[in-house]
């Protein structure tokens, strides 16, 4: 029996050989189990992106970005691949909205780290 974990550690294996549809069908048998698991959305949008499946790509980053539990490193990627994904879809205002977003959330975390490296 395949656990949540072998189907994460399967579509990503899918994913980095360039294998996106099965990969995008591991991760829908990953949110079978957990729906609003905000990892497993971010990695099928991005599976999607690859497919040229612009709006399910940013249904799923939409669900992804607005969890709080997604990690802050794939929430900043989150953001440009969406971005790219309404830019893709001719939709501009909002792919320059979300790539403002990126840009805003890359300085802050830049600055922060080198607030942070400065005082220790």
């Amino acid at each position: 029996m395949t656990t949540v974990n072998d189907h994460l550690t399967i579509g990503l294996q899918h994913a980095r050989s360039h294998n996106y549809g099965k990969a995008e069908n591991e991760f829908d048998l990953l949110l079978s189990s957990d729906r609003t698991n905000p990892l497993d959305l971010y990695y099928r949008g991005c599976t999607r992106v690859y497919l040229n499946k612009f709006e399910l790509a940013v249904e799923d980053f939409n669900l992804a970005i607005s969890s709080l539990n997604l990690p802050l490193e794939c929430e900043l990627l989150a953001l440009y691949k969406r971005g790219f994904a309404y830019q893709k879809l001719y939709k501009f205002d909002f792919a320059l909205d979300n790539y403002r977003k990126f840009l805003n959330q890359a300085k802050e975390r830049i600055m922060m780290s080198l607030f942070i490296k400065h005082i220790f």
